[in-house]
């Protein structure tokens, strides 16, 4: 099983590879068709929330992770963990 460390840091590798294709997209956006441009700043907007999306629940991991070993009592951290075990890390 990993830990919450080890899936936060997945989430890092996926937010980077997302911002990385937005990126990419968005630097070829004058060699589409101007039919294809509007989609493909839809796509390249969505990477870019969904990165931001996982970056903010890594952070969330990390600070669930850091209270559990300082044996802290959250019901906000355990509602979290809790809530991250059952996910099934998108």
């Amino acid at each position: 099983m990993k830990s919450l460390s080890d899936v936060a840091a997945s989430y890092d590798e996926r937010a980077l590879a997302n911002e990385a294709t937005a990126e990419q997209i968005l630097s070829c956006l004058d060699s589409f068709a101007a039919e294809i441009r509007e989609n493909q700043r839809w796509r390249a907007g969505w990477l870019t929330a969904d990165a931001a999306e996982l970056r903010a629940r890594a952070a969330e991991l990390r600070q669930v992770e850091r209270c559990r070993s300082l044996g802290c009592v959250d019901s906000k951290a355990a509602f979290k963990e809790s809530e991250v075990a059952t996910d099934n890390f998108r």
